[in-house]
């Protein structure tokens, strides 16, 4: 349906017209494989995924592929597709899913697990690899493929702009192959995961040695709705030369690559001309890090700062703001300075390893006040392991201690203290530790709330126990659990980001027979994700 009177009947309408700023016209032809990328979220969130926006462009880039995109379709307009009796289709020409040779889905999170089964559903696609043919369905990103293997043809391990010519000659070769044909021509490949197919484990990712600028979207699509990071942003590094323990990002996205200083502005520079996105975001995990991070600075303020650009630094680190850095800083956009302090226990920040210097620490938020930020944010982690209840009092003396010092040097400052669970996520450091019981997670929460009451001015959060142990179950798990995953989506129970009912949750695995603390609760050397090798 692109019939803009009838879109007007749902929410947002925008999301579904296309044709965005940008957007690559292609003529289809019959001999040109027809790909789609899709992301199970809605199109608000998915057009803000960078990952999504290199694998449109480097598909488009290719005359004999014709690349679409597609995004999870809100809640009426799902009715509305059901009751119709109508199949979900791309967003720019609106070619049902099922019509497409190929779906590309990019997973970074387990609970949209069920989203993505959905998004098949809603296409008249069967979700099981077994009963179909085409379209292929391949995933990639950091969830774990496992779960999800019966109902995947293949997963990408590692970056796309890696894969082999011999993968995107298959690609290409999708309208002329059945699915088999195709899946032989991949299975073997570096960097492709076929559950279907027999292979030699381990299987190795594959990354970029370098982060090529020619396969950066300097078209930047500019969307007509507001969506959840509204800005154009440039990737400065990928990876993260910190080793954090608990982190599975830096496993994720290793080796630490930075891109030259003179090929930052160069991107920035392209994508202002070709977008007018006056708010430009320097990407990376941990931006502090990038070596060329001042000269950058210096050439963009200079250059783009008399059009009005702001240039933004969203995951710059309090110990940062220091030196030449922090008159720099002063004349940025700022959207709030991140303090990842996760734990005050000196044990458990060894065991973590990620020591932190607290007179360092409070100099650096002097220096961050001087510079005019005006809203932090901190960080810390419940349920490491080992953690007891006095290292969360270590925690609460700590914030009560640092807002004292910030508010005794600025009565307007906004501090933020969001509170994560500890998942033992796998590829990180401490993939062989156990999660800390869910009731343990609710009496820790119930308790960093009660201790911190009389502490008016902070705004905190906490992560929902129940959403935490799911993730972490979902994340640990394998083949097992997709029974599970299509239970959630025919009896139409929610289970996602926004939704997770932990009573719902505990039932449907009583029903399906899985016992889910085997994946979380018990202590193991050896786990399913290692037939995969970072």
């Amino acid at each position: 349906m692109k019939n803009m009177k009838d879109l007007l009947n749902f929410r947002k309408p925008g999301q579904y017209i296309g044709h965005e700023w940008n957007v690559v016209e292609k003529k289809l032809t019959q001999d040109m494989a027809k790909v789609c990328v899709c992301f199970p979220e809605g199109y608000d969130l998915g057009m803000s995924i960078l990952g999504l926006r290199i694998l449109y462009g480097l598909f488009n880039q290719d005359p004999a592929i014709f690349c679409d995109r597609a995004f999870l379709p809100q809640d009426d307009y799902q009715g509305y597709l059901r009751e119709h009796a109508q199949r979900h289709s791309s967003v720019q020409c609106a070619v049902p899913l099922s019509d497409f040779d190929l779906l590309g889905f990019t997973l970074n999170y387990e609970l949209n697990y069920v989203h993505f089964l959905k998004m098949l559903s809603l296409s008249g696609i069967p979700l099981r690899s077994a009963q179909r043919d085409k379209p292929v369905v391949g995933i990639g990103g950091c969830a774990n493929p496992l779960v999800v293997s019966d109902f995947i043809d293949f997963c990408f391990l590692g970056e796309v702009e890696a894969a082999p010519a011999e993968f995107m000659e298959a690609v290409r070769a999708l309208p002329r192959l059945s699915k088999q044909d195709f899946l032989d021509r991949i299975a073997g490949l570096p960097g492709v995961y076929v559950p279907a197919r027999a292979q030699q484990y381990p299987l190795h990712t594959v990354y970029a040695r370098t982060l090529d600028p020619s396969l950066y979207p300097v078209d930047w699509l500019v969307p007509y709705v507001g969506i959840v990071h509204d800005r154009a942003y440039v990737e400065v590094a990928r990876g993260c030369p910190r080793t954090c323990a608990f982190c599975q990002a830096r496993c994720m996205y290793y080796p630490y690559r930075e891109r030259p200083a003179e090929q930052v502005i160069s991107l920035v520079r392209k994508i202002y001309e070709k977008t007018g996105y006056e708010d430009i975001s320097l990407l990376s995990l941990s931006v502090s890090d990038y070596s060329g991070i001042e000269p950058v600075l210096k050439e963009l303020i200079s250059s783009l700062g008399k059009y009005g650009v702001k240039i933004s630094l969203p995951s710059l680190r309090a110990t940062d703001v220091a030196g030449s850095l922090s008159s720099l800083v002063s004349q940025i956009k700022k959207s709030g300075l991140t303090i990842a302090v996760e734990t005050v226990s000196e044990p458990l920040r060894q065991k973590i390893c990620k020591p932190i210097d607290h007179q360092a620490l409070y100099a650096s938020l002097e220096n961050a006040l001087a510079a005019g930020y005006r809203h932090l944010k901190f960080y810390f982690m419940l349920g490491l392991p080992g953690e007891t209840l006095e290292d969360v009092d270590l925690m609460m003396d700590f914030i009560r201690q640092t807002n004292r010092f910030l508010t005794q040097r600025n009565r307007s400052i906004e501090i933020s203290v969001n509170f994560s669970h500890f998942i033992p996520k796998p590829f990180s450091a401490l993939e062989n530790e156990t999660m800390q019981p869910y009731e343990t997670l609710k009496a820790k929460t119930a308790h960093v709330y009660q201790s911190l009451k009389a502490q008016r001015n902070i705004h905190i959060s906490v992560a929902s126990c129940a959403e935490s142990t799911v993730e972490g179950v979902l994340s640990r798990g394998d083949a097992r659990l997709g029974s599970l995953l299509e239970y959630f989506l025919i009896e139409n129970v929610p289970l996602s980001q926004q939704h997770v009912d932990f009573s719902q949750w505990e039932a449907a695995c009583n029903k399906n027979s899985i016992d889910y603390g085997a994946y979380i609760y018990e202590k193991k050397n050896a786990h399913a994700w290692d037939i995969f090798k970072r």
